[in-house]
């Protein structure tokens, strides 16, 4: 509705937030807000200097959702496939 937040973010953050315990849930905001910021550099790097002349299509932050889980689940070592 404000084009703020897109629907599948929202339900990938719902459906992820099962793999993490509660105490946990901050190390994951904090990973995936790191990734965020990486991600966002690299899009303002990307239609600033590269392709001036693309439209911005905005920024997908599934992407630093996904890497925020698997940078939280690797050093927390939180799943089998992990250790």
């Amino acid at each position: 509705m404000c084009n703020v937040w897109g629907g599948g973010d929202g339900k990938l953050l719902i459906a992820v937030a099962p793999l993490f315990p509660l105490a946990q849930l901050l190390d994951f905001f904090v990973a995936t807000l790191l990734c965020g910021g990486f991600l966002s550099i690299f899009y303002w790097v990307k239609y600033r200097f590269l392709f001036k002349d693309a439209q911005d299509e905005g920024l997908p932050y599934g992407i630093a959702i996904v890497c925020g889980v698997n940078l939280s689940l690797y050093f927390s070592q939180g799943l089998a496939i992990y250790s």
